[in-house]
């Protein structure tokens, strides 16, 4: 069975659509991190409060430690992309960093189990 060429018309239309999309997507990203950085720029000192807290009893736990990841990839990264847990070693809580629409893998968050302190390692 035979099936058609695509219509120049119809490319043009798919194209447009497909421009149209992807600068609506950078848009969103973009109003985004402005509207969050403002929430992250305030959001820290009571992160780190509560991760200083609950220091003296039992450490930092694995939530604490996924806002203290997220606030650091917002003040590096903006809006647009994740951390992802990807596991634990005996001092740290490890967290991959996916920047961008395109989620580019930009290297791994460690959060220090003991003391909250965040440090990171680019790819």
């Amino acid at each position: 069975m035979r099936t058609k060429p695509a219509s120049k018309s119809g490319i043009r239309r798919l194209l447009s659509l497909s421009a149209l999309i992807s600068v609506a997507a950078l848009l969103g990203c973009a109003a985004l991190q402005s509207r969050n950085m403002s929430d992250t720029l305030r959001s820290p000192s009571s992160a780190t409060t509560s991760a200083e807290a609950s220091n003296s009893r039992t450490g930092v736990s694995k939530e604490e430690a996924q806002v203290l990841a997220n606030q650091y990839f917002h003040s590096r990264f903006g809006a647009c992309g994740v951390t992802a847990f990807i596991g634990e070693d005996e001092t740290h809580w490890l967290f991959e960093v996916y920047a961008g629409i395109a989620s580019i893998d930009e290297g791994t968050v460690y959060i220090n189990k003991h003391n909250g302190v965040v440090s990171f390692k680019s790819k």
